[in-house]
């Protein structure tokens, strides 16, 4: 007997490392055919670099005939969007200090304190000598000082971040002996100072080498409200080209402060809907004419030109994305290692990309990667991108929540239904039915509706339209069968088809689907958000738990597998996080299902080799990806610098950034709506399912093995509250499913059917 046991232990540890292995190896196979093939070419270098920031504006303000300075170097250059990927919540400041540090921070109204070092403030004082009392540093004659440095610190530390890296662009330009220089202003007289885009131009001491930035004058216009300013400040196109280009002569990197718009975005609320129009109009031919004034420059002095904007109209808060463009550069689509995504670029990889483009050393703790250019693809596949971006923000929270309150009545419904055993009509056990196959539809749907074109109706319609199909489809399949969950497996097979399709593609429609909407949520930039991981968890191993007896070991493997190198391949974009809970998951319901049941040492095995296959999965994109792999790949190309205690800090730190998410307002207000179905499934519900699985002992031990994954994944993935939900709600709802089966009563015309066959002759 122990021989038998001992042997039979031995070949399913013996299938797991070959399991392992096999994963690896094609991980290793599929991760050098995926990267063989670069279609990007780099961008150029120049000896000067002009950077004009004109925010508050999108794609459809600049791509406009009546513009043909800007439409010259849209169609003649380089374009691209740029994903808000700061620190916490959405603003320009943050957005606009992350691009100058090339890592994600938090910003504040502090980061428009930038001044000359002569200008008075605070009625007398020079800003030099507040910034040499502030910081303890001299400023040079003709520089400009950020005085908000020591808040930017101060604010970043207490958000986490242990080395915020502030000022990183303009840092690794004056260690490379390079320099730089801010002109302009967004000033609205007489009260508010607003130079936020010069910090892109300062170093890591608060810095800027050279600076003019009370440009601007004085146009009295009769469009603005009476309640608000009497004037409007207008940009001096001339006088900015001016000192621009003055500067030029002393600077290797420009940044100039295109502030009308930025201004007239802040006064919107003084200005009628006509006013607003036409004030945006004059707006946008001054910047038409600035742009004309920088490419008119000699052509042998190689200069380029980034026209920049870092924040949109924010009237409706942050919903989409916002515009780039690189001129002169080969014609086509800007992107970059982070966003793997034709025509986007981060806020991260900004000063990487200047670094490059100046021919600088990129600092190493920059997370951001240079972009590139793909030839070929042109401004409509932007136009496009962008489109597709505002429907998903649209439409995510409505969208969510039509699926969410579907579910939490019908699990309720449900649950009142089972725990108090009442007795109702067909018709209402098959709505409740249908309402539950129609929620877990969802993902599918919203995967698929990515495929029709861009737009919040096409997306909600096809959305719809599919979950209903769909949960038809599986409804009328699940009616000839005489299993319980038919219809939950039919939808479960056809979502994780789609899913590892979607994945092996480099997730090029859960990107753009409404769960993930990751271009703005600036998290996750390529692969398989938390969402569909999630997903494809959870409904693997009901799958698996679901098939018959002697097919259900061997299909938990194949799921496993699968979904583990969807998940964690760095070339289709991996989500490490993912990877662990999907090992431990996945590997605690094979084990359940072969074996009958597992143990704490089964628990903590596959949670050690899932970090173990994740860290294998990071080193193996490091190598053959280098600085265009994954986060865990440049995780893994740091730790010797970084050290390994920093590495566990910041996996602590995830744990506790979750748990703090699962106390939440938001959290709290989910919690709310199913509280009335917890309540009911631990006051009869529960038992009732527990009586069902009785005659299985395997398939009570493998839901225990999915409630250990779902813990897991609670704690250590971004977002790990949203990850966990989606697992239990899907386990629960193929229970539930399975036990409104025994409420339906036999139509009268089945009874005597019934009766005939067991009449005797």
């Amino acid at each position: 007997m122990d021989k038998t046991h001992h042997g039979y232990r031995e070949s399913t540890h013996r299938a797991v490392l070959r399991a392992v292995l096999l994963i690896c190896l094609m991980a290793t196979s599929i991760m050098r055919v995926a990267c063989a093939s670069k279609a990007g070419v780099s961008l150029p270098r120049f000896d000067k670099l002009v950077v004009v920031v004109a925010d508050r504006v999108d794609l459809r303000d600049l791509d406009k005939p009546a513009l043909p300075n800007i439409s010259r170097i849209i169609n003649g250059g380089a374009i691209g969007l740029v994903s808000p990927n700061c620190l916490g919540a959405k603003n320009p400041y943050s957005v606009i200090l992350t691009a100058g540090a090339g890592v994600a921070v938090r910003g504040g109204p502090f980061v428009r304190d930038c001044y000359e070092v002569d200008e008075k403030l605070f009625g007398m004082m020079p800003a030099g000598e507040i910034y040499a009392q502030g910081i303890g540093r001299h400023a040079p004659r003709g520089s400009g000082v950020f005085l908000g440095l020591g808040q930017a610190e101060r604010a970043n530390r207490e958000a986490g971040v242990m080395a915020p890296g502030l000022g990183r662009l303009g840092e690794a330009l004056r260690k490379a002996g390079a320099y730089s220089a801010a002109v302009g202003n967004a000033d609205i007289p007489p009260d508010t100072s607003d130079r936020s885009a010069s910090v892109l131009a300062t170093d890591a001491r608060g810095l800027i080498h050279r600076a003019d930035l009370r440009l601007g004058r004085v146009v009295t216009t009769p469009m603005l409200d009476k309640k608000g300013p009497s004037y409007f400040v207008a940009t001096d196109v001339g006088r900015l080209a001016g000192f621009a280009a003055k500067m030029l002569n002393e600077a290797d990197l420009v940044v100039v402060n295109f502030g009308d718009t930025t201004r007239l975005d802040e006064l919107r609320a003084f200005l009628a809907e006509e006013a607003l129009a036409a004030q945006r109009t004059r707006s946008l031919y001054r910047l038409d004419r600035l742009v004309g004034e920088f490419i008119s420059s000699s052509p042998s002095k190689r200069i380029g030109l980034v026209l920049v904007s870092l924040s949109p109209p924010l009237c409706d808060g942050w919903t989409e994305l916002t515009p780039i463009v690189v001129y002169p550069a080969p014609c086509g689509l800007l992107s970059s290692a982070t966003t793997r995504t034709p025509g986007l670029v981060t806020a991260t990889d900004f000063a990487p990309t200047v670094l490059f483009m100046l021919g600088c050393r990129i600092n190493g703790g920059m997370t951001g990667r240079p972009a590139f250019v793909l030839p070929g693809l042109r401004v409509a596949f932007v136009r496009d991108l962008d489109e597709r971006v505002r429907a998903t923000k649209t439409l995510e929270i409505p969208l969510l929540w039509v699926v969410a309150t579907v579910g939490a009545i019908c699990f309720t419904a449900s649950s009142v239904i089972i725990a108090f055993g009442l007795r109702v009509e067909n018709r209402v056990v098959g709505l409740i039915r249908f309402g539950l196959i129609f929620s877990s539809c969802a993902p599918l749907a919203m995967l698929i509706a990515v495929l029709a074109p861009g737009g919040v109706v096409n997306y909600a319609v096809v959305s719809m339209v599919v979950a209903v199909l769909v949960a038809g489809l599986a409804l009328i399949v699940g009616a000839r069968s005489t299993s319980r969950v038919v219809a939950p497996v039919v939808v479960f097979a056809l979502t994780i088809g789609a899913v590892w399709v979607d994945g092996l593609l480099g997730g090029r429609f859960g990107r753009f689907s409404v769960p993930s909407a990751f271009p703005l949520s600036g998290f996750r930039f390529y692969g398989i958000g938390n969402e569909y991981a999630g997903v494809l968890i959870a409904m693997a191993g009901c799958l698996a738990i679901a098939a018959p007896r002697r097919v259900r070991a061997m299909l938990a493997l194949v799921l496993g597998g699968v979904s583990v190198i969807v998940l964690g391949v760095g070339s289709f974009g991996a989500n490490y996080g993912a990877t662990t809970t999907g090992v431990l998951t996945l590997g605690l319901i094979w084990t359940s299902l072969a074996r009958g049941g597992f143990g704490a040492r089964h628990v903590i095995g596959y949670f050690v080799l899932g970090i173990g296959v994740s860290v294998v999965f990071a080193v193996l994109d490091w190598l053959v990806s280098g600085s265009a792999g994954t986060h865990g790949a440049r995780l893994a190309s740091q730790t010797d610098s970084m050290g390994l205690a920093n590495v566990a800090a910041m996996a602590v730190r995830k744990v506790l950034f979750n748990l703090r998410i699962a106390g939440s307002t938001h959290a709290a207000r989910v919690f709310a709506a199913f509280l009335p179905f917890i309540v009911l499934w631990f006051c009869g519900v529960h038992a009732k399912a527990r009586d069902l699985l009785s005659s299985d002992p395997s398939c009570i031990s493998a839901l225990k093995g999915m409630l250990y994954g779902t813990a897991v994944a609670l704690l250590i993935n971004d977002s790990g509250i949203v990850f966990a939900s989606i697992m239990l709600s899907l386990v629960l709802m193929i229970l539930i499913y399975a036990l409104l089966a025994d409420l339906i009563r036999p139509s009268g015309q089945q009874v005597a059917q019934a009766e005939v066959k067991t009449c005797p002759e």
